[in-house]
């Protein structure tokens, strides 16, 4: 069964190391999602240098040094937001982007409840930082949890959520 841990830190610093720490135990770039306000149009990008940066459809993009796809985008209702990870797959569908609840599906979409997703987008939109890694069972979404704790992360929620069940055969 999928499941998604996600924390919220205060500090660019933290969410590096952290990201750092599940890297080093293991967890692939592609597990991982890492969201943060943007403060600076200026600073839009985390580890790009000028010749990664590309523009595309007024959205920056590149890649950083562990191959993490980045994106700096306006979300509707929360703001320009600086993302990495699988997160950035669903920010960037057309449906999601033009609805003014963007991040809030964005996060039912990775298995969080909505009470919750609206707790974290108001967070991140008071500037909190969104940790966010998706996992395949419990055992790691456990790790994980440890690994965010570790680095001051708070808010930490765990969800499981089912697999997609083929619909029964009709015998007629």
């Amino acid at each position: 069964m999928p499941y998604t841990t996600i924390a919220l830190v205060d500090a660019e610093l933290q969410a590096h190391a952290a990201s750092d720490d599940l890297h080093a135990a293991g967890f692939p770039a592609s597990a991982i999602s890492v969201v943060f306000p943007e403060q600076d149009p200026a600073d839009s990008l985390l580890h790009a240098s000028a010749e990664q940066t590309a523009t595309a459809s007024g959205d920056a993009a590149s890649r950083d040094e562990a191959g993490s796809a980045n994106a700096s985008a306006a979300v509707p209702g929360s703001g320009r937001m600086r993302a990495s990870g699988p997160i950035l797959t669903i920010l960037s569908g057309l449906g999601i982007r033009a609805a003014p609840d963007g991040m809030v599906r964005s996060l039912t979409g990775m298995g969080l409840p909505v009470d919750e997703a609206r707790h974290v987008t108001t967070r991140l939109n008071s500037g909190d930082i969104l940790i966010a890694v998706r996992t395949d069972e419990e055992a790691c979404s456990n790790l994980v949890a440890e690994i965010l704790r570790h680095h001051g992360g708070r808010d930490i929620s765990q969800s499981a959520w089912p697999r997609a069940v083929p619909p029964p055969i009709d015998p007629a």
